[in-house]
């Protein structure tokens, strides 16, 4: 089925809150840092715990252990997370500092008790003297979404990998510089697909690859290539790997006698799929043969697919608007057009602003709650991807602060 006749999708999500705080009113008991730092999310858990109409799960686990599907359902979560609060200078004259992580409960994409939720959750930070910050270099929100019923299918997954493909560098345009580089989120689903694909083999040296990518591999017989490697995957692993390659220079795909005919992508082994990138598809898949579920973690696969690349809210305006943002931007893929408007040019950012609002007026969401992503980025222009090519392959690229695509 082609990927254009997929409607709208009533859709769910969650939201994964980086963050690092500070407050005044909190006095350790405990002498071990380890210990500390437990003792501090507790007080965090039942700060939030005693506001009307927020629930929050008082199993503090004391190390990052995804919790069991029905709490995330009903309950805002605190997993363990080291690192957040690097490079923040607190101004605390007796107080305590660290990581907080806030996982929110997932929800109907359609409803809005999860904006009042997180802005009652930001609101009752200020008023106990909690002081929240995230420092891009550091901090993150992950945005998780799935199907409100049922799992996703292969039609929908590939309506939205060829969106995040052809929007890739526009989306790059509204997010922190400094998430272009962070580990966690800097490793590109374009160059996955590209490099997993096979493409382009006619190019063989650095000089060749440099002088004649414009050329050899202009936009439109690139995209038709990538859609093809896309439509070939058959299962949620094979999709997996290929927006996911764990290293990006050893894709392993099936020969092929011409350039312009792909084989069905082979799939390698779910430890070689990568959930550093921009967009994460390895939560489709069960992390228990991954080897990265500790003992007592839920096994039993999220079935979501997670935007990682924006960097973290201090504000609930943010968190709202990153949140509508990539329901909308799924939605807009699931309802079609993608294959068009690929056949047509290079997208701008200003395409994926009118693209993301069709999803989030179907969604049932209000545009003035994406609009910050977008208001603050006025006049940001599409990032560009360079490669340079190694022995063995071209696996090295970098994003750059510069125009790739038109603006206009």
């Amino acid at each position: 089925m082609s990927t254009d006749s997929i409607t709208v999708l009533p859709l769910k999500a969650g939201v994964e809150h980086e963050l690092a705080f500070a407050c005044d009113n909190f006095t350790p008991t405990k002498t071990d840092d380890t210990e500390i730092a437990f003792e501090a999310r507790e007080f965090i858990a039942k700060t939030l715990d005693n506001i009307d109409g927020i629930s929050v799960d008082l199993n503090i686990p004391e190390t990052k252990v995804r919790s069991p599907p029905e709490v995330y359902k009903l309950h805002w979560t605190l997993p363990f997370e080291a690192g957040l609060k690097d490079g923040v200078d607190y101004e605390v004259q007796d107080g305590y500092s660290d990581d907080l992580e806030l996982a929110s409960p997932t929800a109907n994409v359609s409803t809005d008790d999860w904006i009042k939720q997180t802005k009652t959750i930001y609101a009752a930070f200020r008023a106990n003297q909690i002081t929240i910050q995230a420092p891009p270099e550091s901090c993150a929100t992950h945005v998780h979404i799935s199907p409100a019923e049922g799992k996703w299918t292969m039609d929908a997954l590939k309506a939205v990998s060829k969106a995040i493909i052809y929007f890739e560098r526009c989306t790059d345009a509204l997010v922190h510089e400094d998430r272009l580089s962070k580990p966690t989120c800097k490793d590109s689903n374009f160059a996955s697909v590209l490099h997993a694909s096979g493409y382009p083999k006619q190019l063989h040296t650095p000089q060749d690859w440099r002088e004649t990518w414009e050329t050899a591999c202009p936009w439109k017989e690139t995209i038709s290539f990538l859609w093809r490697a896309i439509d070939k995957c058959e299962t949620h692993q094979a999709i997996a790997a290929l927006m996911c390659s764990l290293h990006v220079g050893s894709a392993k795909p099936l020969p092929r006698t011409d350039p312009g005919e792909q084989t069905q992508f082979a799939p390698r082994t779910q430890s070689e799929i990568s959930r550093r990138h921009r967009w994460n598809f390895r939560p489709l898949l069960d992390e228990s043969r991954m080897g990265h579920v500790p003992v007592g973690g839920s096994t039993e696969p999220l079935g979501s697919i997670e935007f990682r690349q924006p960097e973290g809210s201090a504000v609930a305006e943010e968190a709202i608007a990153w949140r509508v943002y990539a329901t909308g931007f799924v939605q807009a893929a699931l309802m079609g057009g993608i294959d068009e408007m690929a056949a047509a040019e290079k997208p701008t950012v200003r395409q994926l602003g009118v693209f993301v609002e069709s999803g989030v007026r179907a969604n049932g969401c209000r545009m003035e709650d994406v609009g910050r992503v977008f208001e603050r980025n006025s006049g940001a222009e599409p990032t560009e991807i360079r490669f340079e090519m190694r022995e063995g392959g071209f696996e090295e690229y970098t994003v750059m602060r510069e125009s790739w695509f038109d603006s206009d």
